[in-house]
């Protein structure tokens, strides 16, 4: 029991985040170790169950019910297998491309910026691969506005949602976006250049000149 609780409390722990944050979702290969435990389980309690239907079997007072036990525990597994591989298909679908499997797993995991981030990047390479970009903007922003409430300093949230701002001539919001990733990453020096781009759109030469500069 020691053991198999073992293989499954610990591959756990690091992705509950409750001692420390590491950033990432509880992915499928968080399942692999947990599922040994209750493979482990099945057996340990399968051998329990065993032993006592032959200690009842020995016994004058035994039941013919005792009989049934072991096989109708094993067969009530049936319906609980059919559902896991059930939602193994439906889970394999979201592993189709990387647009549905992160969009799905931001969907799971609204908590989680990383997931966020992923949705929107992935959205917009497919959306200007496939030249739907239009349709998806308005998803792509909520994906990066999301990331970035939830993770302020995501430098690639920032600058990739402040270059979308620009290229829709929301030049005012987008330098807003530039100066807070500025603030949180004042080495970054991709965005200076930027920047400086939407300055100039401005009419503010000699501020997009400092920016350039920098």
């Amino acid at each position: 029991y020691v053991l198999a609780f073992s293989f499954y409390l610990f591959p756990m722990i690091p992705a509950s985040n409750l001692f420390f944050p590491v950033g990432f979702t509880l992915a499928e290969r968080v399942l692999f170790t947990p599922s040994i435990a209750v493979g482990l389980l099945v057996i340990i309690i399968g051998y329990e169950v065993r032993s006592f239907v032959e200690r009842q079997s020995l016994s004058k007072q035994s039941s013919k019910w005792v009989t049934y036990l072991l096989p109708g525990y094993f067969v009530s597994f049936v319906p609980l297998l059919t559902w896991f591989c059930m939602f193994t298909v439906i889970r394999n679908g979201d592993w189709n491309n990387p647009v549905d499997l992160w969009c799905k797993n931001a969907e799971s995991y609204p908590g989680s910026d990383f997931a966020h981030h992923n949705c929107a990047k992935h959205l917009l390479d497919y959306s200007k691969q496939s030249g739907d970009y239009a349709i998806h903007e308005p998803k792509i922003i909520y994906h990066f506005r999301e990331s970035l409430r939830l993770d302020p300093c995501s430098d690639a949230s920032a600058l990739t949602l402040a270059d979308i701002l620009l290229s829709k001539d929301q030049v005012l919001e987008a330098i807003d976006e530039y100066y807070n990733l500025i603030a949180c990453a004042p080495q970054y020096a991709p965005v200076y250049s930027n920047l400086g781009v939407a300055l100039y759109r401005l009419g503010r030469i000699e501020e997009a000149k400092l920016s350039y500069l920098r």
